[in-house]
């Protein structure tokens, strides 16, 4: 139904509910198409209050929703027609803004990065005017900061520094008078301080062959003086029969080979003497002297058995002192190819037959006496256990 239509039709409520002014109907019918009419004039002003804001999406929305109910849409058309224009003129005009205001707070960068996102948006022929005054700021800024940094570097004495920067100018303005005036004095200065350096490395030249001639002199004497102490350090050790101090003293030595063969004359000679005793303290006394001869490892092992003979006599004492399972087992556990290992596992069948036995004669059931009669069908009271197991199975014990 059209605008006309809304209008027509409340019109003929009306006169209806002149002659039935009971009717509810006629009174829903009456309200329902004012309020169509109402919605459509309210949602006609909105649209053009939009449209003439500038909120064009939401014009062209509204104009969309209302259009058919229009008796004469070419109005509407018309608008609905300019909106993609006007949207375009608005963001154009919103895109200027945001590119002056670029420009104007010295972000030449950000200018051009906003030009070049819109190419696509306004065409080559609307922006490329604003990529090159962006590109020729840019330029310039850049050309700006590297003078700076080059007669920074300039006045540091970074005169490499200075000339890539003053390269980077040139590059872009090889005119630039500034740069190449620049240029000149940092090439001036640093040919001057490569004389300089010139001059400061010759001396210093001069400085290390000095040093070194009395360097080597020092070290030649040096020299001479150690040998004479290591002839006297060997001549001690023949006398005092202690090689292992120049050994120590001198590892890669001149008479290296005449003091090992001592030192393993003198080993030689201590080991045989203790082969001939179990003396812990001798062997130890050896161990501590010769750790690194050949002998060690044996003189080690002899002492490894020692200490494995003590504590496994040691145990079996306290497991003869306790007389009990748990202790020949513990003695097993760490001997279990020990001198006495048949002895113990003797006693523990004979403590584990005790038990069971008493076990059977505290408890005095048929069941008690068949699981010692299992365990020890031969045992030393296995006659008395198996009348025993008869006397109460026949009782039902």
């Amino acid at each position: 139904m059209q605008a006309r239509q809304y209008a027509n039709a409340i019109e003929e409520f009306n006169i209806a509910l002149q002659q039935r002014p009971d009717s509810q109907e006629l009174k829903d019918l009456l309200k329902e198409a004012k309020e169509k009419y109402e919605y459509l004039n309210s949602t006609v002003s909105e649209a053009k209050s939009s449209f003439e804001e500038g909120s064009y999406e939401e014009a062209e929305k509204l104009l969309k929703e209302i259009r058919e109910l229009l008796d004469d849409p070419s109005e509407v058309d018309k608008m609905l027609a300019s909106i993609p224009e006007k949207i375009e003129e608005r963001d154009f005009e919103k895109f200027q803004k945001q590119w002056n205001e670029a420009i104007e707070s010295d972000n030449p960068d950000k200018a051009l990065s906003l030009a070049k996102s819109n190419v696509n948006r306004f065409g080559h022929q609307s922006i490329d005017e604003y990529i090159t005054k962006a590109e020729e700021r840019v330029t310039k800024q850049q050309i700006e900061r590297n003078l700076k940094s080059a007669e920074e570097a300039f006045a540091d004495g970074d005169y490499d520094f200075a000339l890539t920067s003053l390269s980077s100018v040139l590059s872009k303005q090889p005119k630039n008078a500034k740069a190449l005036e620049l240029k000149s004095e940092t090439e001036k200065a640093i040919a001057e301080k490569r004389k300089r350096i010139k001059r400061k490395v010759t001396v210093i030249v001069r400085i290390v062959i000095g040093v070194a001639i009395i360097v080597f002199a020092v070290m030649a004497i040096n020299n001479m003086l150690a040998n004479k102490r290591e002839t006297e350090r060997y001549k001690q050790s023949l006398e005092t029969s202690k090689p292992a101090f120049y050994l120590m003293k001198y590892p890669d030595g001149k008479y290296n080979q005449e003091v090992r063969k001592l030192l393993d004359s003198l080993v030689e000679r201590s080991f045989l003497q203790i082969q001939m005793t179990d003396n812990m303290d001798s062997l130890q006394w050896f161990i501590r002297k010769y750790s690194m001869s050949k002998y060690t490892p044996l003189v080690q092992d002899r002492i490894t058995e020692a200490n494995r003979l003590t504590k496994e006599l040691k145990l079996w004492q306290a497991a003869i002192s306790l007389n009990s399972e748990a202790g020949y087992q513990e003695y097993l556990d760490y001997c279990p190819t020990g001198n006495h290992r048949t002895e113990a596992y003797r006693k523990i069948t004979n403590l584990k037959e005790a038990r069971i036995w008493r076990e059977a004669r505290s408890s005095n059931t048929s069941a008690a006496y068949k699981k010692y009669l299992d365990n020890y069908p031969s045992g030393r009271h296995a006659n008395e256990a198996y009348e025993k197991y008869k006397d109460l199975l026949s009782t039902g014990r």
